[in-house]
């Protein structure tokens, strides 16, 4: 008989072993076991789910399974939210969010990073690119007010007359309100003279300000460089990856004047001499868990790029760049799959030796509407239960009435 696994202590393989399989995790007992995996005994755990939704769910279960003030760190690396190609641009929020991810990265030793696998097949900017162009300030130090506008001007932020969203700042005389990215409220910089006296944060709405901190992180503004440098690279690389007048490209022009039209970010790897992907920021002992039917998406995702490829081939005025300037193709992307300690989440799997672990599906108990005690199976269930047991109402409301019902009953119960 083959013994059961504790998802209160999953194992992994050692580097160059075989990926291991992992069944028999049923409803939120993946996401349990995966918290259990990031201990700080263990290194950065990364975690690959096949869609937007799967991630956005397993985000929450993490968040309840993790509740504490010693949980490891729980970070998102969000995709662009574009179809491949597109001629729109990510939200600022969210490229707001990836920056902050990126830049912690390659000192994130422990915890859990999300992706899904869309963006662990899309190549990113160089590490230089974040780290080198991040900066910091804190009380007390000296600001020169020009220079610091330059910096930022330098690091993609725009100047505004009402800071409103990410990557904007606002110069009036000693104060100065930045929205730097990777944030979610924006800062208010109070300078005595040439000295910063404090830093708060505001809210962009009211004006005023709030709780305070000593310190901040500039983050760039974009995930490419739109500096004087940068646009010379990216004019320098157009004209050798593309054939004819490249005057005739719109993304051309408008680079070559300062501008950033929409969908730019399709060309981001012409500001750079080379790309990296995410293996290029995550430590090479970090444990990985490919999330059930993420790696068949891999075959259908790249299908779906080459189809938008072609159909974005036929506007002259944005000839795109091929899908593997952009993209990791599925037999690349498997070759640097095969080298990471993996764990692979599986459903209906027929490999005999993969880990089966101790979670069970629950068992029903059917709401007889007609009988005076229409809840009497649930109930019967809970009084005989040498466990506890964890219920989930869809509203306050029938929380409420759930909580109302059990106290009749005299089982007590804690409101999470």
């Amino acid at each position: 008989v083959q013994s059961l696994a504790s998802p209160f202590n999953p194992h992994f393989p050692n580097l160059g072993e075989p990926a291991l399989h992992w069944r028999g995790l049923y409803g939120s007992a993946g996401g349990l076991t995966i918290a259990q995996a990031a201990t700080h005994d263990n290194p950065l755990v990364i975690v690959v789910t096949r869609d937007n939704r799967r991630l956005q769910l397993l985000h929450s279960e993490l968040q309840f399974y993790r509740s504490g003030r010693n949980a490891p760190p729980l970070a998102r690396l969000l995709d662009w939210e574009c179809l491949p190609y597109d001629l729109f641009s990510p939200h600022q929020d969210i490229t707001s969010e990836r920056l902050r991810t990126l830049a912690s990265l390659p000192t994130m030793c422990h915890g859990l990073l999300l992706v899904t696998m869309e963006t662990l097949m899309q190549r990113l900017p160089p590490v230089m690119h974040i780290l080198g162009q991040t900066f910091s300030l804190a009380c007390g130090e000296t600001l020169d007010i020009e220079t610091f506008r330059a910096q930022l001007q330098h690091s993609g932020y725009f100047a505004v007359t009402q800071v409103m969203g990410p990557g904007e700042y606002a110069v009036r005389g000693g104060v100065i309100d930045l929205f730097t990215m990777g944030f979610e409220h924006p800062f208010r910089l109070d300078l005595f003279g040439s000295e910063i006296e404090s830093i708060r944060y505001f809210d962009p709405e009211t004006q005023r300000s709030s709780e305070k901190v000593e310190r901040i992180d500039i983050l760039p503004a974009r995930e490419f460089p739109l500096t004087k440098e940068g646009i010379r690279r990216f004019r320098e690389n157009f004209r050798a990856t593309f054939e004819g007048d490249p005057q005739l490209h719109l993304v051309y022009r408008e680079i070559s004047r300062g501008n950033t039209p929409a969908g730019v970010d399709f060309y981001f790897p012409l500001f750079f001499s080379e790309t990296a992907t995410l293996f290029d920021y995550v430590p090479l002992n970090a444990y990985w868990i490919i999330d059930e039917e993420a790696e068949l998406q891999a075959n259908t995702l790249w299908a779906e790029i080459q189809d938008r490829y072609q159909i974005a081939s036929h506007d002259s005025e944005r000839r795109p760049l091929k899908p593997d300037r952009l993209y990791l193709n599925p037999m690349l992307l498997s070759e640097n799959l095969e080298r990471q300690r993996r764990a692979l989440i599986q459903i209906n799997p027929t490999d005999e030796k993969s880990i089966v672990f101790s979670s069970q599906l629950p068992d029903e108990f059917p709401v007889q509407a007609n009988s005076t005690e229409p809840y009497s199976a649930l109930i019967s269930h809970l009084k005989e239960g040498q466990h506890r047991t964890l219920l989930v109402a869809e509203t306050p409301g029938r929380r409420q009435a759930l909580d109302d019902l059990l106290t009749h009953h005299a089982i007590k119960t804690t409101n999470a």
